[in-house]
């Protein structure tokens, strides 16, 4: 009689087990299919519902972050400027479902400000600039500041109808060198060495390494965080303003 209770007992654990399995097997398919199925919430929010009106058609051929590759749940995205208020609209997103490699390409489609919505500006202006940014999924951050190469023969500001082809390369981080001169805003004192200086959405490091300090002296200077190391200085002279979003 013991031992039948025993045989009861361990059939009971074993049921239980393979309970846990099924349910853990059926949360996994779950998991697999909200992933494949994009069904997570993605960042950036259009500002235009339903089909786009007159749309614009870009075409990214190359987006790298930091010189990575851009991952599955990262999302590139367009604004254009609310003549009204001066925001940044959100007028046509992609989000990444692989890792997006050189060989191949991403479409984003944006709609062009529809008249029929009177009072609101739901879309682009034709004759804009494009701005351009990335939300970087991995640390849950909006990346701003990058270069754009256009393909010739194709557009290279909003327009209706048009198409556009282009290349961006992101950075989230850029690093003081001083290899120049002391101008914050001359891009040749930065490790990137290109054409672009912090902007507000971008982490700043001056590391200890460095003889020349940066001095903020031809203009407004923003960026994300500033990271200086001890013994570090930076200087703001005159009217000028550095400010620090975080």
């Amino acid at each position: 009689m013991k031992l039948i209770q025993n045989n009861r007992f361990f059939k009971q654990v074993i049921n239980i087990k393979k309970m846990n399995k099924l349910n853990l097997t059926l949360l996994m398919a779950s998991l697999f299919f909200l992933l494949g199925n994009n069904i997570f919430a993605q960042h950036f929010q259009k500002v235009f519902s339903g089909n786009p009106y007159m749309p614009m058609n870009i075409f990214v051929d190359s987006a790298s972050l930091d010189g990575l590759y851009l991952q599955a749940g990262d999302e590139i995205a367009v604004f254009d400027v609310d003549t009204a208020t001066g925001a940044q609209l959100c007028v046509g997103v992609v989000v990444l479902t692989s890792e997006f490699l050189p060989s191949g390409y991403l479409a984003i489609v944006a709609s062009a400000d529809d008249p029929t919505t009177e009072g609101i500006q739901d879309g682009l202006i034709d004759n804009n600039a494009i701005i351009y940014r990335f939300w970087d999924t991995s640390v849950g951050e909006e990346v701003t500041l990058m270069e754009k190469t256009y393909n010739p023969g194709g557009d290279s500001v909003f327009v209706s109808l048009g198409t556009a082809t282009v290349g961006l390369t992101a950075f989230s981080k850029l690093i003081w060198t001083g290899a120049v001169d002391t101008d914050w805003h001359n891009p040749a004192n930065w490790n990137t060495n290109n054409t672009l200086i912090p902007d507000y959405g971008t982490h700043v490091e001056i590391p200890a390494s460095v003889t020349t300090f940066p001095v903020v002296s031809n203009g407004n200077a923003e960026c994300r965080t500033l990271l200086a190391k001890p013994g570090i200085s930076v200087t703001v002279s005159g009217t000028n303003t550095l400010k620090i979003f975080q």
